[in-house]
């Protein structure tokens, strides 16, 4: 291609470049030096502010004159890693540090931009990451081949990176990084670290529990076929913005559930936990009735295929029927571990967990029903939580108990 592009021979390619390796290496490398000159116009314009900078950044990384060239590279990444590497070295050392961070910076300071949630914000960047992604690699926009479900996959861990690099730069500028030790090598010592682990281990341990028990319930799932499990995976997509929402509160509910019993007012839990609960569905509850009310044009996100957008509005319906049991299982499962309780908040994930995989197996292997129907583990599985934290909350057995 590249012969036939610029009409000069073979010999007199490689008369200046050793392999196929080093010409792609120098055109990552002129085409980075572009950006950046790109990039440090819009960073140096004194007649915008922070939010208008990063707004026309997005637009000058997208819309450049380099972009084409950029696309008909990327496929290469996929081939080699060590492209790949380059392409996350430039944005870790050269993009986010020269160019985001100072915008943000500037518009922290007048005011433009504005962050009071760094988690949730973060969740809401990847989300938006991801469906932008998906959308990008899926379906082969602006000049990529279409992937399909590898599209995914790679737009997945994408929007994963989006999220970290948000993660760095809020925390360097909001933070105060020397209060926290984070302006120095951390150096752990054994008190310390028992200290940490006696809270944490067992919330690790039961995070990884958990999302071992998702995936099981994925591969229970392919059991059905792909056409279930390509509907499963979308019907998880669409869900997502509401998980965010919902963990936005349950996080909330942990934390505040912690000041109140740290401020000696163990009596308001319990209401607060109810309010919580109550805002919670103020914001779900519309979400649900609109999905519910157009699965396929939510659906169209994620595919184009009709046999599978068409197919997404049964298991959709059973998702969004489970919310009515999420909101109050995810809050109520959080004010458990904000009580700092850890273990109990483990022992009863792992109760709820052991009947969710038998109950999964059972309408998956075994029954093999309609997938819209498996669907229902969500119901099984957040009601029996919710129930078990809401009677351990009311019993009030962590009132005054000592970490």
């Amino acid at each position: 291609d590249i012969i036939n592009e610029t009409n000069l021979s073979k010999g007199a390619i490689y008369h200046h470049f050793s392999s196929k390796e080093e010409i792609f290496e120098a055109i990552f490398h002129r085409i980075g030096k572009e950006n950046t000159t790109a990039l440090a116009k819009v960073r140096d314009d004194g007649s915008l502010n922070g939010l208008e900078k990063l707004r026309a950044i997005f637009k000058a990384a997208l819309f450049n004159s380099n972009q084409s060239l950029m696309l008909t590279v990327t496929p290469c990444l996929l081939d080699n890693p060590r492209f790949l590497a380059m392409q996350i070295a430039q944005l870790y050392q050269i993009v986010a540090p020269k160019f985001i961070l100072p915008i943000l910076q500037q518009g922290i300071d007048d005011g433009s931009i504005q962050a009071t949630n760094p988690g949730e914000l973060a969740e809401a960047i990847m989300v938006l990451s991801n469906v932008f992604f998906n959308w990008m690699l899926v379906f082969g926009k602006f000049g990529l081949p279409a992937m399909g479900i590898a599209g995914a996959a790679i737009g997945s861990v994408l929007a994963e990176a989006v999220s970290l690099v948000f993660f760095i730069i809020y925390t360097r500028f909001r933070i105060d990084c020397r209060k926290y030790g984070l302006d120095r090598i951390y150096k752990p010592s054994a008190a310390g670290q028992r200290s940490i682990l006696k809270v944490s281990f067992w919330t690790m341990i039961q995070n990884f529990i958990s999302f071992s028990t998702w995936f099981a319930f994925i591969v229970f799932v392919e059991h059905l076929g792909e056409h279930s499990l390509a509907v499963t995976n979308i019907v998880r997509n669409i869900g997502s913005l509401i998980f965010m929402i919902i963990s936005a509160f349950s996080s909330t509910c942990s934390s505040v559930t912690s000041n109140l019993i740290g401020a000696a007012r163990q009596e308001e839990v319990m209401p607060t936990i109810k309010r919580i609960i109550g805002m919670g569905y103020m914001f779900v509850i519309p979400l649900a009735v609109l999905f519910s009310a157009f699965p396929e044009l939510f659906a169209r996100i994620y595919t184009n295929i009709p046999s599978l957008y068409e197919a997404v509005g049964p298991s959709l319906w059973v998702f969004c029927s489970s919310l009515v049991f999420t909101v109050p299982g995810n809050v109520l499962f959080q004010a458990v571990s904000g009580t700092g309780n850890t273990r109990k908040a483990f022992a009863l994930e792992i109760g709820t967990l052991i009947v969710y995989l038998a109950y999964s197996a059972l309408v998956t292997l075994h029954l093999r029903l309609d997938v819209s129907l498996c669907w229902t583990t969500e119901h099984v599985y957040y009601l029996l939580i919710g129930t078990l934290c809401y009677f351990y909350i009311s019993k009030g057995k962590w009132i005054g108990k000592r970490l």
